[in-house]
């Protein structure tokens, strides 16, 4: 069926009577036919509850959900009633060795997509260099398709390893909500639950300074005394491939939270959006005698 071949009011009437699933497959076809689906989406995108993106950063996948409000409540109350029905998306590394890739123009970026038997809906393929701009192509495309007025939703659910290092993969996106659960990474590393060979991490999040230093009075942090001068925290960054002699930025905060196995300190702070920790190899004790 060629539907520029119906008069508008056909289109639309066909286009209001589609699932959202294969209005999002169509209006990667034209510019023309995205403006129709976004014209006739102002209605039916009421019907959406949350676009939910979550993301698994053990292998860079990011399944892209759906989630209907004519759907019951009670289906998505919790994270593993969600199934594949619900999925519209599934952003993924780049394959070199995949060769049925076609390219789509995302808001003016090409695209890397796959569509096979496999799946019923699109994959979107990204190179790690061009990660974020990818995220941010898709979701803006969605923000044109879906509108501004839907929840949109980012989570990192998989935290359960404690040997693995945290760095959360958050990109700018606009009009999402984070769930990257920053108050609970840090009360497990205090309750020696988790991260226990944790140096220094900066967790860059869309949050103002002002929430997170709400942060932390929930972690209850401890203070060293505002006449003396905090030691300075910093370690190799292991990051820095090209030189083996980069260091972390300096950490010097009167901030200081204690885990409780083992008396371990580490000096926290809040830059801008970005929450800092820097673990000690030191008591309490040892690490207050460091202060001048």
């Amino acid at each position: 069926m060629i539907l520029s071949k119906y008069p508008f009011v056909v289109q639309k009437e066909i286009i209001d009577n589609m699932n959202h699933l294969d209005l999002l497959l169509l209006s990667f076809v034209s510019k023309n036919m995205k403006k129709l689906i976004v014209s006739s989406q102002k209605m039916t995108s009421k019907s959406i509850r949350s676009i939910e993106y979550q993301y698994d950063r053990l292998d860079g996948t990011c399944v892209v959900y759906l989630l209907d409000e004519r759907k019951p409540l009670e289906e998505y109350y919790e994270r593993s009633s969600r199934t594949v029905d619900d999925v519209i998306m599934r952003i993924v590394k780049l394959d070199e060795d995949e060769n049925d890739n076609v390219q789509f123009n995302v808001l003016g970026k090409m695209i890397d997509f796959r569509f096979d038997g496999e799946y019923k809906y699109p994959v979107a393929s990204y190179h790690e260099w061009d990660k974020e701009s990818v995220f941010q192509s898709i979701h803006n495309h969605f923000l044109d398709v879906f509108g501004d007025a839907v929840e949109y939703n980012w989570e990192e659910p998989d935290w359960k390893d404690p040997e693995e290092c945290f760095v959360p993969f958050i990109p700018k996106l606009k009009n999402v909500s984070f769930f990257v659960e920053l108050i609970d990474i840090v009360n497990r590393w205090k309750l020696g639950e988790a991260f226990r060979i944790l140096e220094y991490a900066q967790i860059r999040t869309h949050h103002s300074t002002q929430f997170l230093l709400s942060v932390l009075d929930e972690i209850e942090v401890k203070f060293i005394d505002a006449l003396r001068q905090p030691p300075t925290h910093t370690v190799r960054d292991c990051l820095s491939w090209g030189n083996k002699n980069s260091h972390t930025y300096p950490l010097i905060s009167h901030r200081y939270i204690v885990r409780a196995t083992d008396n371990r300190v580490a000096s926290v702070d809040v830059m801008g959006g970005t929450f800092l920790i820097g673990v000690w190899d030191k008591t309490e004790e040892e690490f207050l005698k460091m202060a001048r």
